[in-house]
Protein backbone atom coordinates (compact mmCIF):
# COMPACT_ATOMS: atom_id res chain seq x y z
CA UNK A 1 0.00 0.00 0.00
CA UNK A 2 1.78 3.13 -1.21
CA UNK A 3 0.06 5.71 1.08
CA UNK A 4 -0.28 3.84 4.42
CA UNK A 5 1.12 0.85 6.25
CA UNK A 6 -0.82 -2.14 7.42
CA UNK A 7 -0.62 -0.75 10.94
CA UNK A 8 -2.12 2.54 9.71
CA UNK A 9 -4.99 0.62 8.09
CA UNK A 10 -5.51 -1.45 11.25
CA UNK A 11 -5.62 1.71 13.37
CA UNK A 12 -8.17 3.32 11.01
CA UNK A 13 -10.38 0.22 11.02
CA UNK A 14 -10.39 0.02 14.82
CA UNK A 15 -11.16 3.73 15.13
CA UNK A 16 -14.13 3.51 12.78
CA UNK A 17 -15.46 0.05 13.63
CA UNK A 18 -13.71 -1.22 16.77
CA UNK A 19 -15.60 -4.54 16.76
CA UNK A 20 -14.21 -5.58 13.35
CA UNK A 21 -12.04 -8.71 13.47
CA UNK A 22 -8.66 -8.17 11.74
CA UNK A 23 -5.90 -10.62 10.79
CA UNK A 24 -2.62 -8.94 9.85
CA UNK A 25 -0.61 -10.64 7.13
CA UNK A 26 2.70 -8.93 6.45
CA UNK A 27 6.14 -9.37 5.00
CA UNK A 28 7.55 -7.29 7.88
CA UNK A 29 8.95 -9.61 10.53
CA UNK A 30 9.96 -6.78 12.86
CA UNK A 31 9.00 -7.52 16.50
CA UNK A 32 7.93 -3.95 17.22
CA UNK A 33 5.57 -4.11 14.23
CA UNK A 34 3.99 -7.28 15.60
CA UNK A 35 3.63 -5.82 19.10
CA UNK A 36 1.93 -2.69 17.71
CA UNK A 37 -0.51 -4.83 15.70
CA UNK A 38 -1.49 -6.81 18.80
CA UNK A 39 -1.70 -3.62 20.87
CA UNK A 40 -4.30 -2.38 18.37
CA UNK A 41 -6.31 -5.56 18.99
CA UNK A 42 -5.52 -7.49 15.85
CA UNK A 43 -6.88 -11.03 16.17
CA UNK A 44 -3.80 -12.61 14.66
CA UNK A 45 -0.45 -11.71 13.11
CA UNK A 46 1.06 -13.79 10.28
CA UNK A 47 4.36 -13.27 8.50
CA UNK A 48 4.73 -14.16 4.83
CA UNK A 49 5.19 -16.76 3.56
CA UNK A 50 2.43 -18.60 5.38
CA UNK A 51 0.61 -21.86 4.84
CA UNK A 52 -3.10 -22.07 4.08
CA UNK A 53 -3.89 -24.23 7.17
CA UNK A 54 -2.33 -21.47 9.32
CA UNK A 55 -4.62 -18.86 7.76
CA UNK A 56 -7.65 -21.16 8.10
CA UNK A 57 -6.87 -21.66 11.78
CA UNK A 58 -6.44 -17.88 12.29
CA UNK A 59 -9.80 -17.18 10.62
CA UNK A 60 -11.48 -19.82 12.80
CA UNK A 61 -10.09 -18.20 15.97
CA UNK A 62 -11.23 -14.76 14.77
CA UNK A 63 -14.76 -16.07 14.13
CA UNK A 64 -14.87 -17.66 17.58
CA UNK A 65 -13.71 -14.38 19.07
CA UNK A 66 -16.44 -12.59 17.14
CA UNK A 67 -19.11 -14.95 18.54
CA UNK A 68 -17.86 -14.43 22.10
CA UNK A 69 -17.90 -10.65 21.70
CA UNK A 70 -21.45 -10.78 20.30
CA UNK A 71 -22.60 -12.96 23.20
CA UNK A 72 -21.04 -10.53 25.68
CA UNK A 73 -22.86 -7.61 24.07
CA UNK A 74 -26.17 -9.47 24.24
CA UNK A 75 -25.51 -10.44 27.86
CA UNK A 76 -24.77 -6.83 28.84
CA UNK A 77 -27.88 -5.65 27.00
CA UNK A 78 -30.14 -8.14 28.79
CA UNK A 79 -28.43 -7.40 32.09
CA UNK A 80 -29.05 -3.67 31.64
CA UNK A 81 -32.69 -4.36 30.78
CA UNK A 82 -33.04 -6.51 33.90
CA UNK A 83 -31.44 -3.83 36.08
CA UNK A 84 -33.75 -1.18 34.58
CA UNK A 85 -36.80 -3.34 35.24
CA UNK A 86 -35.71 -3.89 38.84
CA UNK A 87 -35.19 -0.14 39.22
CA UNK A 88 -38.71 0.48 37.90
CA UNK A 89 -40.12 -2.05 40.36
CA UNK A 90 -38.27 -0.40 43.25
CA UNK A 91 -39.56 3.01 42.14
CA UNK A 92 -43.14 1.73 41.97
CA UNK A 93 -42.87 0.20 45.44
CA UNK A 94 -41.38 3.44 46.75
CA UNK A 95 -44.17 5.55 45.27
CA UNK A 96 -46.85 3.17 46.48
CA UNK A 97 -45.32 3.31 49.96
CA UNK A 98 -45.50 7.10 49.90
CA UNK A 99 -49.14 6.97 48.84
CA UNK A 100 -49.96 4.59 51.71
CA UNK A 101 -48.16 6.81 54.21
CA UNK A 102 -49.98 9.90 52.94
CA UNK A 103 -53.33 8.11 53.21
CA UNK A 104 -52.54 7.14 56.81
CA UNK A 105 -51.88 10.79 57.64
CA UNK A 106 -55.11 11.88 55.99
CA UNK A 107 -57.11 9.26 57.91
CA UNK A 108 -56.64 11.25 61.14
CA UNK A 109 -58.71 14.10 59.73
CA UNK A 110 -62.27 12.83 59.67
CA UNK A 111 -63.60 15.52 57.32
CA UNK A 112 -61.08 15.64 54.48
CA UNK A 113 -61.59 12.35 52.68
CA UNK A 114 -59.56 12.20 49.44
CA UNK A 115 -58.33 15.73 50.13
CA UNK A 116 -54.74 14.75 49.32
CA UNK A 117 -55.72 13.15 46.01
CA UNK A 118 -57.60 16.24 44.90
CA UNK A 119 -54.98 18.74 46.04
CA UNK A 120 -52.28 16.67 44.33
CA UNK A 121 -54.25 16.60 41.09
CA UNK A 122 -54.93 20.35 41.20
CA UNK A 123 -51.33 21.19 42.13
CA UNK A 124 -49.62 19.04 39.52
CA UNK A 125 -51.98 20.24 36.82
CA UNK A 126 -51.30 23.86 37.81
CA UNK A 127 -47.55 23.21 37.92
CA UNK A 128 -47.72 21.58 34.50
CA UNK A 129 -49.61 24.61 33.20
CA UNK A 130 -46.78 26.81 34.53
CA UNK A 131 -44.23 24.52 32.81
CA UNK A 132 -42.30 23.71 35.96
CA UNK A 133 -39.23 21.57 35.41
CA UNK A 134 -38.92 17.95 36.53
CA UNK A 135 -37.28 18.78 39.86
CA UNK A 136 -40.00 21.30 40.77
CA UNK A 137 -42.76 18.89 39.72
CA UNK A 138 -41.26 16.16 41.90
CA UNK A 139 -41.00 18.58 44.83
CA UNK A 140 -44.57 19.75 44.22
CA UNK A 141 -45.88 16.19 44.09
CA UNK A 142 -44.24 15.23 47.38
CA UNK A 143 -45.34 18.51 48.95
CA UNK A 144 -48.92 17.87 47.84
CA UNK A 145 -48.95 14.42 49.41
CA UNK A 146 -47.44 15.56 52.71
CA UNK A 147 -48.51 19.20 53.11
CA UNK A 148 -50.59 18.26 56.17
CA UNK A 149 -48.11 15.85 57.77
CA UNK A 150 -47.58 18.34 60.61
CA UNK A 151 -51.17 17.73 61.71
CA UNK A 152 -49.92 14.47 63.21
CA UNK A 153 -48.77 16.64 66.11
CA UNK A 154 -52.14 18.43 66.44
CA UNK A 155 -54.45 16.92 69.10
CA UNK A 156 -57.60 15.23 67.78
CA UNK A 157 -59.85 17.50 69.84
CA UNK A 158 -58.48 20.47 67.89
CA UNK A 159 -58.17 18.78 64.50
CA UNK A 160 -61.76 17.53 64.51
CA UNK A 161 -63.42 20.13 66.72
CA UNK A 162 -67.05 20.65 65.63
CA UNK A 163 -66.91 24.43 65.75
CA UNK A 164 -64.61 27.46 65.49
CA UNK A 165 -61.21 27.20 67.16
CA UNK A 166 -60.25 29.43 70.06
CA UNK A 167 -57.22 31.69 69.67
CA UNK A 168 -55.15 29.22 71.65
CA UNK A 169 -56.33 26.27 69.56
CA UNK A 170 -55.72 28.18 66.34
CA UNK A 171 -52.19 28.96 67.50
CA UNK A 172 -51.58 25.22 67.89
CA UNK A 173 -53.04 24.54 64.43
CA UNK A 174 -50.78 27.19 62.91
CA UNK A 175 -47.73 25.20 64.00
CA UNK A 176 -48.41 22.39 61.54
CA UNK A 177 -46.38 23.75 58.57
CA UNK A 178 -43.20 24.05 60.67
CA UNK A 179 -43.82 20.73 62.40
CA UNK A 180 -44.45 19.07 59.06
CA UNK A 181 -41.25 20.44 57.53
CA UNK A 182 -39.26 19.17 60.53
CA UNK A 183 -40.80 15.71 60.26
CA UNK A 184 -40.08 15.48 56.53
CA UNK A 185 -36.53 16.79 56.90
CA UNK A 186 -35.63 13.64 58.83
CA UNK A 187 -36.29 11.48 55.77
CA UNK A 188 -33.74 12.19 53.03
CA UNK A 189 -35.87 11.15 50.03
CA UNK A 190 -38.80 13.27 51.25
CA UNK A 191 -36.82 16.48 51.82
CA UNK A 192 -37.87 18.03 48.48
CA UNK A 193 -41.38 18.22 49.98
CA UNK A 194 -40.25 20.40 52.90
CA UNK A 195 -40.40 23.77 51.14
CA UNK A 196 -43.99 23.31 49.94
CA UNK A 197 -45.07 22.05 53.36
CA UNK A 198 -43.46 25.00 55.14
CA UNK A 199 -44.89 27.64 52.76
CA UNK A 200 -48.39 26.38 51.90
CA UNK A 201 -50.03 28.67 54.48
CA UNK A 202 -48.02 31.78 53.51
CA UNK A 203 -49.85 34.54 51.65
CA UNK A 204 -48.83 36.65 48.67
CA UNK A 205 -49.36 39.88 50.66
CA UNK A 206 -47.29 38.67 53.64
CA UNK A 207 -50.20 38.06 56.02
CA UNK A 208 -49.78 34.28 56.19
CA UNK A 209 -47.86 31.98 58.50
CA UNK A 210 -45.52 30.66 59.84
CA UNK A 211 -43.04 33.43 58.91
CA UNK A 212 -45.09 36.02 56.99
CA UNK A 213 -43.20 35.64 53.72
CA UNK A 214 -44.34 37.86 50.85
CA UNK A 215 -44.55 37.53 47.05
CA UNK A 216 -41.89 35.47 45.35
CA UNK A 217 -40.05 34.96 48.62
CA UNK A 218 -42.61 32.17 48.99
CA UNK A 219 -41.55 29.07 47.05
CA UNK A 220 -43.49 28.29 43.90
CA UNK A 221 -44.49 24.98 45.48
CA UNK A 222 -45.94 26.84 48.46
CA UNK A 223 -47.77 29.35 46.26
CA UNK A 224 -49.37 26.59 44.18
CA UNK A 225 -50.34 24.54 47.21
CA UNK A 226 -51.87 27.63 48.86
CA UNK A 227 -54.36 28.00 46.00
CA UNK A 228 -55.12 24.30 45.58
CA UNK A 229 -55.42 23.58 49.31
CA UNK A 230 -57.70 26.57 49.87
CA UNK A 231 -59.93 25.65 46.90
CA UNK A 232 -60.38 22.07 48.08
CA UNK A 233 -60.95 23.20 51.67
CA UNK A 234 -63.83 25.40 50.51
CA UNK A 235 -65.22 22.47 48.51
CA UNK A 236 -65.14 20.10 51.49
CA UNK A 237 -67.35 19.67 54.54
CA UNK A 238 -65.59 20.81 57.70
CA UNK A 239 -66.58 20.35 61.37
CA UNK A 240 -67.59 24.02 61.55
CA UNK A 241 -69.36 24.37 58.14
CA UNK A 242 -70.68 22.59 55.09
CA UNK A 243 -68.91 22.62 51.72
CA UNK A 244 -69.29 25.88 49.81
CA UNK A 245 -70.82 25.96 46.29
CA UNK A 246 -68.36 25.57 43.45
CA UNK A 247 -68.98 29.03 42.02
CA UNK A 248 -68.46 30.59 45.44
CA UNK A 249 -65.13 28.77 45.88
CA UNK A 250 -63.93 29.78 42.41
CA UNK A 251 -65.02 33.35 43.06
CA UNK A 252 -63.02 33.45 46.29
CA UNK A 253 -59.89 32.19 44.55
CA UNK A 254 -60.28 34.86 41.86
CA UNK A 255 -61.09 37.60 44.40
CA UNK A 256 -58.01 36.81 46.51
CA UNK A 257 -55.57 36.86 43.57
CA UNK A 258 -52.95 39.47 44.42
CA UNK A 259 -53.67 39.39 48.17
CA UNK A 260 -53.80 35.86 49.52
CA UNK A 261 -52.67 34.17 46.31
CA UNK A 262 -50.05 34.69 43.61
CA UNK A 263 -52.07 36.03 40.64
CA UNK A 264 -49.96 34.07 38.14
CA UNK A 265 -50.68 30.85 40.02
CA UNK A 266 -54.39 31.69 40.08
CA UNK A 267 -54.32 32.23 36.33
CA UNK A 268 -52.58 28.88 35.81
CA UNK A 269 -55.04 27.19 38.21
CA UNK A 270 -58.03 28.36 36.17
CA UNK A 271 -56.33 27.32 32.94
CA UNK A 272 -55.64 23.88 34.44
CA UNK A 273 -59.27 23.62 35.51
CA UNK A 274 -60.39 24.47 31.97
CA UNK A 275 -58.26 21.52 30.83
CA UNK A 276 -59.89 19.19 33.35
CA UNK A 277 -56.87 19.29 35.69
CA UNK A 278 -54.94 17.05 33.31
CA UNK A 279 -51.24 17.22 34.18
CA UNK A 280 -48.49 16.66 31.63
CA UNK A 281 -45.56 15.44 33.68
CA UNK A 282 -42.09 16.31 32.38
CA UNK A 283 -40.49 13.71 34.65
CA UNK A 284 -39.07 10.39 33.40
CA UNK A 285 -41.10 8.78 36.19
CA UNK A 286 -44.39 9.94 34.64
CA UNK A 287 -45.83 6.44 34.41
CA UNK A 288 -44.90 5.60 37.98
CA UNK A 289 -46.36 8.87 39.22
CA UNK A 290 -49.61 8.26 37.40
CA UNK A 291 -49.74 4.68 38.68
CA UNK A 292 -49.26 5.81 42.26
CA UNK A 293 -51.79 8.61 41.93
CA UNK A 294 -54.42 6.42 40.31
CA UNK A 295 -53.98 3.70 42.89
CA UNK A 296 -53.69 1.01 40.21
CA UNK A 297 -50.72 -1.09 41.39
CA UNK A 298 -47.74 -2.12 39.43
Amino acid sequence: MPQMTGIDLLRMIKERQPDTQVIVITGNADLDYAVEALRLNADDYMVKPFKLPQLSHAVQRALEHRIILKQNVEYRLHLEEKVEEQARQIERLFLEGLAVLAAAIEARDQCTGEHLDRVTSYALSTGSQMELDEQRMWSLWLGSLFHDVGKLAVPDQILNKPGPLTDEEYAVMKLHPELGAKIIDKVSYLRPAAVGILHHQERWDGSGYPTGLRGEDISIEGRILAVCDAFDAMQSDRPYRKALPLEHALGEIERCAGTQFDPHVVEAFFAARDNGFAAAFPADSQAALLTALSGDGA
